[in-house]
């Protein structure tokens, strides 16, 4: 139909404005430093106030007690200093892609579909500070909610796997 095909983006000219948005994109987001560095701060701005929140629903405390799990779990996935069962629920969701650099692997999709190889590479390189930080959120995000709700779970009679 005629909306279906306005969406479709697969002429030429829609695959050349794709691949330039995320050219763009990524130099912007990526290709800076300060990007990642602003990056950096999620966990703290965004992921305390939301595990506070959680936690103080749950009835398990608050938020100074979500700000030392958030800055405590940050610190173990940058040593990687994780239990046994923080290690599989981690590698589950590195697999299944949650844990993942959902953005700029994104943009590199459409690099592939749209590109040649070389500015694959300028888009993976530029973009390896900030996708390297959403990473290590996701990670830091992940653990900070599972040993937060993991007990509680474990506490409910379930099973103690990660599934």
């Amino acid at each position: 139909t005629y909306v279906k095909g306005q969406f479709r983006n697969d002429n030429a000219l829609d695959r050349a404005s794709s691949a330039v948005r995320g050219f763009i994109f990524t130099w912007t987001l990526g290709g800076l430093i300060k990007s990642a560095a602003i990056n950096a701060t999620q966990p703290v701005i965004v992921g305390i106030p939301m595990l506070g929140r959680y936690m103080r629903a749950s009835k398990i405390g608050g938020f100074a007690k979500a700000n030392r799990v958030q800055l405590q779990a940050s610190k173990d996935v940058a040593l990687e200093n994780y239990s046994d069962i923080e290690k599989d629920f981690i590698n589950r969701l590195v697999a299944d892609g949650t844990m993942q650099n959902q953005y700029i692997r994104s943009i590199l999709e459409t690099a592939y579909k749209t590109t040649g190889k070389n500015v694959q590479s300028v888009i993976r390189f530029l973009s390896a500070p900030f996708s390297g930080v959403e990473v290590f959120n996701r990670k830091s995000s992940g653990l900070a909610i599972f040993r937060v709700a993991y007990p509680m779970y474990v506490k409910q009679g379930l099973s103690e796997g990660v599934d």
